[in-house]
């Protein structure tokens, strides 16, 4: 008999030990599972913190919205940006006229004005001075002027460096007296590249513009028009086309003499083939203009 009271006992008393811990270990678990998710919540706004050092955010109670207090840019600012970038990623194209001014000029200076484009006019003195109010109108129409040469004839400028500022000077001081402007840039009649000229004497003229900050531009697209076989209108502006498709920037070779009529038909042609490519931009010639040489100055 007492050792049933033993065994009942006994029982009893791991029943209540096995009750009591079924109602403790639920607690102790949900503690646990409490403390975990404080640190994991103090992590997360940790990390947040870290990923945003550079924007603080702070609640609006009335729109609840984040606002960004980092340093905000201007409109101006923007737009700048903006117009830098689209530059970048625009073809630019420049159209030059060798040997003006001529019976064709004026007719040159209509299309250009029809089409709202403008261009550049390497201008010789030989018709000087029964063209010269051209040289003003060009410059009204916002076209560029440039120094070509004024007797074009390859050997006499071409002789000596001092027959060359002779020639030069010429022409510049005609032009100032004309217009008022002092030209500064210049294109070599032949381009740099002729074969007319000595090395020595066209490294010399190179130095020397150098010192005069004058700039000299050559051409990488050629339409063609100076051959010594006449060319259609449609021939010169395929010339032109596909050559300006092969550059990141191109300086367009044109001629604007009295033999070169199918070179004023074609400038509709070349205009509005341009029109068609994507992302180019036609204009005149500045200090800014990327200077294509076929020589350049020999760095010493």
């Amino acid at each position: 008999m007492q050792d049933r009271k033993k065994r009942v006992q006994r029982l009893k008393k791991i029943i209540v030990i096995t009750v009591a811990t079924l109602l403790i270990l639920p607690s102790i678990f949900c503690i646990i599972l409490a403390v975990r998710i404080g640190n994991l919540e103090k992590q997360i706004q940790e990390l947040k913190k870290e990923g945003n050092k550079s924007l603080e955010i702070v609640w609006n109670e009335e729109t609840i919205e984040p606002i960004n207090t980092a340093e905000e840019k201007t409109e101006e600012e923007v737009e700048t940006e903006e117009a830098e970038t689209e530059e970048q990623n625009v073809q630019k194209i420049y159209l030059t006229f060798d040997d003006g001014p001529s019976i064709y000029t004026e007719e040159i200076l209509d299309i250009l004005k029809r089409y709202n484009v403008k261009a550049t006019f390497f201008v010789t003195g030989m018709n000087m001075p029964q063209y010269k109010d051209c040289l003003q109108k060009i410059l009204d129409d916002g076209h560029t002027l440039g120094i070509h040469t004024y007797s074009h004839v390859y050997n006499d400028i071409y002789e000596s460096l001092e027959a060359f500022q002779e020639d030069f000077y010429k022409l510049r001081d005609y032009i100032y007296e004309c217009t008022g402007e002092d030209i500064k840039i210049y294109r070599f009649p032949g381009g740099s590249s002729n074969t007319i000229v000595s090395a020595q004497v066209r490294e010399q003229i190179m130095k020397w513009l150098k010192e005069e900050n004058i700039q000299y531009y050559d051409w990488n697209v050629s339409s063609g028009d100076a051959s010594n076989t006449l060319l259609s209108a449609e021939e010169i502006a395929e010339n032109c086309i596909n050559g300006i498709k092969k550059c990141n920037t191109a300086i367009v070779l044109l001629h604007d003499s009295g033999g070169k009529k199918s070179t004023i038909e074609a400038l509709p042609l070349i205009i509005e083939g341009i029109n068609r490519l994507d992302d180019t931009i036609l204009l005149p010639m500045d200090e800014e203009t990327v200077a294509i040489q076929q020589i350049r100055l020999t760095e010493e």
